[in-house]
């Protein structure tokens, strides 16, 4: 979690406490105060505060205090309503001091305590709040480090949490287009879901479009395209082979030092969303014949999770260097004939790298890219769709017999009255 830049500021009735999240969610906050407490929680943000002296818990009726998102500044501006009015909270600029528990003085002995991590003496109300927040004790007492003014240092950390594109390092990029990402993307406010959640709801999405009649039609009664589709045969020389119209484009890309490239984690990261970009592109090319048409841009980016839900993938999921290089400046191409949609930004976002990755990416990720698929695609069954794909085929299959029977019975019904009319 990031620990927010903030201050604080104070009049006669309340301490007034600024945060500054330009990456939260407004309405995933929470906050709660009592005693010399305050709690402050927004995904990627957590801050708690120990304060010099007390303040009236915010779950009491009589509570005056106030909340509000500034949209301008993305501050969230809390009013905490001091429990002494006229008390005056000193060194409320000593920022690092109102991070750490409050030392202790034991009068008796003469000896400071500190207050231990491990078992924080702050009496019930920590635990209170960290039930209320859904949050153990640990969890609220952990380290936090005073943020610095360092826009550079908060792009790189909401990235590190909340990025896409290639290597995941842009952030922010899809804010400037939220009119268009609508038509681009199907996950929701893209900017502001960690990466760790998008694999899940692009399942959930998946398990609430799915079709159960349209995959019944394609199983028991697939049309003549579709069968094309099945049997087409992909023309090695042609289509992943580099051809002139290819060279030019690889001319044109913009070389550059890609970051994170030396990190082999990182590496194969990138090469399993290169497996869904490349297998949503082999698709199309089946589906059009081999020959890429106007919806071929919605094609892609539909069925190819790195593209519509941003998604980080943790394991696999091939070939030649060249055949892969092949794919991404058909895709390219594609995406920037586009007309009427910005799936320029696709190539901006994710391809034009890819291209630039995929000539020098060490020769062992891609072995190991290629070992991977092979055994998944093994271990690859109906079951692993999550979708009951077995009992809503054998169900159908049931209702298929039931009507069959009905037709024998209306046939046999049919005959007998005919026997009945000829006596």
């Amino acid at each position: 979690m990031i620990t927010p830049i903030f201050k604080l500021k104070q009049d006669d009735e309340f301490l007034t406490v600024s945060i500054r999240t330009p990456y939260a969610n407004v309405k995933d906050a929470e906050i709660a105060y009592e005693g010399q407490t305050f709690l402050f929680t927004c995904k990627p943000y957590f801050l708690r505060l120990f304060l010099p002296n007390e303040v009236i818990a915010s779950d009491q009726d009589e509570v005056v205090g106030s909340t509000f998102f500034d949209w301008d500044t993305n501050n969230f501006v809390v009013k905490v309503p001091k429990r002494i009015k006229g008390e005056v909270f000193l060194n409320l600029d000593m920022l690092s001091e109102l991070l750490q528990p409050q030392k202790k003085l034991d009068a008796g002995r003469m000896v400071e305590e500190i207050v231990s991590q491990e078992e924080p003496s702050l009496g019930e109300n920590a635990i209170e709040e960290g039930d209320a927040l859904g949050r153990s004790t640990d969890e609220l007492f952990a380290e936090q480090v005073l943020a610095e003014e360092n826009p550079e240092r908060v792009a790189a950390e909401a990235a590190s949490i909340y990025g896409y594109g290639y290597g995941w390092k842009r952030h922010g990029v899809l804010l400037k287009f939220q009119e268009e990402v609508g038509e681009l993307i199907d996950l929701r406010q893209p900017d502001l879901v960690l990466i760790c959640e998008r694999e899940e709801l692009c399942r959930e999405y998946d398990k609430q479009h799915f079709k159960e009649e349209h995959y019944l039609a394609d199983l028991f009664e697939p049309d003549d395209q579709l069968l094309a589709s099945i049997n087409f045969r992909i023309d090695t020389n042609n289509h992943l082979s580099l051809n002139d119209l290819d060279r030019e484009q690889l001319k044109n890309l913009q070389i550059r030092q890609l970051d994170g490239f030396g990190l082999k984690a990182m590496q194969q990261k990138i090469s399993y969303s290169l497996l869904d970009l490349v297998g949503a592109y082999l698709y199309d090319l089946r589906t059009t014949d081999g020959e890429h048409c106007v919806e071929s841009g919605w094609t892609i980016r539909k069925l190819s999770p790195s593209l519509s839900f941003l998604v980080q993938w943790r394991d696999v999921g091939t070939g030649s260097r060249v055949a892969l290089l092949k794919c991404l400046l058909e895709i390219r191409r594609i995406f920037n004939s586009s007309s009427g949609d910005c799936y320029y930004l696709f190539n901006q976002l994710f391809v034009d790298d890819l291209c630039l990755w995929i000539q020098s990416a060490d020769k062992s990720v891609l072995v190991h890219l290629r070992e991977q698929l092979q055994l998944t695609m093994n271990k690859i069954t109906k079951e692993c769709l999550e979708l009951d794909l077995n009992c809503l085929e054998i169900e159908a299959g049931i209702e298929s017999l039931d009507v069959e029977s009905k037709k024998k019975v209306e046939v046999l019904d049919s005959d007998d009255e005919s026997e009945d009319y000829d006596v």
